[in-house]
C-alpha cells in the first residue's frame, strides 16, 4: 500500500447526479438518435446512449487541447 488516498469514485454525489440528469436530457432530445448513430458506427459493438455522449465530450476536449498546442 502506498498510503495515498484514492480519488477514484464519486466525491460529490449531488454533482454526479446532476451530470447524469443532464446526460439523460440530451438523450431525450429529438435529434439525439442521429448523433448516437454517427458515434456508434465507429465501433464494432453497441455504445450506450450515455457512453456515446461521454465519448463525444472526450473527443471534443481532446481536439480542443490539440488545437491549443
Amino acid at each position: 500500500m502506498t498510503g495515498k488516498k484514492s480519488t477514484y469514485g464519486i466525491e460529490k454525489p449531488k454533482a454526479y447526479m446532476e451530470y447524469i440528469k443532464v446526460l439523460n436530457e440530451i438523450t431525450n432530445h429529438k435529434d439525439y438518435r442521429s448523433l448516437h448513430f454517427e458515434i456508434e458506427r465507429n465501433f464494432k459493438y453497441e455504445i450506450s446512449p450515455l457512453r456515446a455522449i461521454e465519448i463525444l465530450m472526450f473527443e471534443t476536449d481532446r481536439e480542443r487541447q490539440r488545437k491549443r498546442k
